[in-house]
């Protein structure tokens, strides 16, 4: 049973759904709806009646409790609930509900029954919720049944890896403003003691996975690009999206015009995310920016600008007038294409290669982080 509450923070309203995950079931018949779940060691039952009876209505309704098909209660109420305490964790609960009609001609006919049954046995759940991105809500560990919990321990896992990001020693986990790293597999292992039995721990393991729509978010820090003008720009983009993004990206200038919209074609792919001090692995889209010619308009902080059906995302990037005086070739290979280069700064940086006829060649290329400011790759020119 899942109840949504909504809170008004000026004009901002937010949502939070408190997810019940206590053993419930609820039975949907033609002349009512009854629900029925366990928390803890008590049985609770809610109910409604729909009566067809021109003149008459629920005055009084007759509960009959049943334990694995043996009568062990009954009681007459004029409320439309019930709860037994003391239910054991090895047995199946009936409860039948019977309307006591009050008419307008003085009679008191019966109406008909709801009648539903349950488990009381601990069982886990593996269950699956799909959120929103800045939602805020509430998981609890899906285990049915009736028990007395001792202790509950949980694991969050993320990625393709399944890494283990955080760890909580809580009943419930409230996550406030989720985003793309809250995502992921939240295992639960629950010690408890039987109800009504022997005094031995237990332990039962269950999982919440959760799934997270939201706008594009590109997990990069900002790029520095050095260039000329009329020099063409390409960046490589990798990005996490769900839903997939659409094929328009825009580009903005520090005075926020658009200097450039292009359609792109994003390819599904592996993207990293920091998430909680470790470094995990999830699917995602990638694709290639190409911008060609650039203008004077464009040096200085420029927004990139990725969409999809939930909204946009703006990642930075930053164009500096290039300077012979940033880079300096100190060897050469040309057969091999590979050069040697001193770089005072890790960036995407055009240099002006060499051959042995002389002639200058633009090239442009990413140094790697995990090469030093001397160090020898392969280029192509």
């Amino acid at each position: 049973m899942s109840v949504l509450f909504c809170l008004e923070n000026g004009l901002v309203w937010r949502f939070i759904a408190i997810l019940t995950v206590a053993n419930s079931v609820r039975s949907q018949e033609k002349d009512g709806d009854m629900i029925l779940w366990i928390n803890r060691c008590t049985l609770k039952v809610n109910w409604t009646i729909q009566t067809k009876l021109d003149g008459c209505v629920p005055n009084l309704y007759s509960v009959r409790l049943l334990k694995n098909n043996q009568e062990i209660a009954t009681s007459d109420t004029t409320l439309t609930s019930y709860s037994f305490e003391g239910t054991d964790s090895e047995s199946t609960y009936r409860v039948i509900v019977s309307p006591i009609l009050e008419c307008n001609n003085g009679s008191r006919p019966r109406g008909n029954s709801l009648d539903h049954s349950i488990s009381a046995i601990p069982r886990s759940q593996q269950t699956f919720i799909t959120k929103y991105i800045s939602d805020d809500f509430t998981l609890q560990c899906p285990l049915n049944g009736s028990y007395t919990p001792f202790s509950v321990e949980w694991e969050h896992k993320i990625g393709i890896d399944s890494t283990i990001v955080r760890k909580f020693t809580t009943p419930e986990i409230t996550l406030t403003d989720v985003s793309y790293k809250d995502s992921g597999k939240y295992v639960c292992t629950v010690g408890f003691y039987f109800c009504g039995g022997s005094g031995l721990l237990r332990k039962l393991t269950g999982s919440v996975s959760l799934n997270l729509n939201g706008p594009p978010y590109i997990p990069m820090p900002q790029q520095t690009v050095v260039a000329d003008p009329a020099d063409n720009l390409t960046l490589s983009l990798s990005l996490i999206s769900f839903p997939a993004p659409f094929s328009l990206v825009l580009v903005r200038n520090q005075n926020n015009e658009i200097i450039h919209r292009s359609s792109v074609s994003f390819a599904p792919t592996e993207v990293k995310l920091s998430a909680f001090g470790r470094v995990v692995t999830l699917y995602g889209y990638s694709c290639r920016l190409n911008m060609p010619n650039i203008t004077r308009e464009w040096f200085g902080t420029n927004s990139i600008i990725v969409f999809n059906r939930l909204g946009n995302y703006s990642f930075s990037f930053i164009v500096e007038e290039f300077s012979d005086k940033e880079n300096s070739i100190v060897y050469k290979i040309a057969q091999q294409k590979v050069i040697k280069i001193n770089i005072p700064t890790f960036r995407l940086s055009p240099l002006k290669v060499m051959d042995k006829m002389k002639y200058g060649r633009n090239c442009t290329f990413m140094v790697p982080l995990s090469y030093n400011s001397a160090a020898m790759f392969p280029i192509e020119y």
